[in-house]
């Protein structure tokens, strides 16, 4: 592991800094960084669910598949035991 930078120091501080924001926010009282986590975890979910189908494509690229139907249930014809 390398060490960080104090420029990575300081924008990881900053982003616990909102996370701990967006908690008191929410009505938690005193919160730790995990609820700051948990918080900048729910606000990235958020922010993902809102994207355009176009953008969230390239998220879940295994489930679209450009591949002649014909090429996809060749594989199915098969049984492996």
């Amino acid at each position: 592991m390398t060490p960080s930078t104090h420029r990575e120091r300081g924008r990881h501080r900053d982003a616990v800094l909102v996370g701990l924001r967006m908690s008191e926010e929410a009505g938690t009282t005193e919160p730790i960084v995990r609820d700051a986590v948990w918080e900048l975890l729910i606000e990235a979910a958020d922010t993902l669910t809102r994207l355009p189908d176009r953008e969230q494509r390239w998220l879940r690229s295994g489930t679209h598949s450009f591949w002649p139907q014909t090429v996809r249930d060749y594989s199915e014809a098969f049984v492996i035991t």
